[in-house]
């Protein structure tokens, strides 16, 4: 069904785990962060021609910082060889 919103059945998927790397790599290369993936704490996503995924996810900077958590928008389309964008990165908490 395309346009709406709908929770990520599985939030535990390695593919959802990919694409918060993902979205944390390209903000690490774009920010000079050390920011790393502890947890996907929720997401959902969005049919459109290809798929959006909104991530909730928990990270830490570096090997002893603080956990915070951002909301992360990565973009699927059906036909890129490397298949996702990521749209924004935000400090949530």
């Amino acid at each position: 069904m395309e346009g709406g919103w709908f929770p990520i059945k599985d939030i535990d998927d390695p593919s959802v785990d990919d694409i918060a790397k993902f979205a944390i790599t390209r903000n690490n290369k774009k920010n000079n962060s050390p920011l790393k993936l502890q947890t996907v704490v929720s997401g959902e996503s969005q049919v459109v021609c290809g798929i959006i995924f909104r991530l909730i996810i928990d990270v830490s900077e570096g090997e002893d910082g603080d956990s915070k958590t951002y909301e992360a928008e990565v973009y699927q389309p059906p036909w890129r060889d490397n298949p996702l964008v990521l749209n924004y990165f935000k400090l949530i908490n």
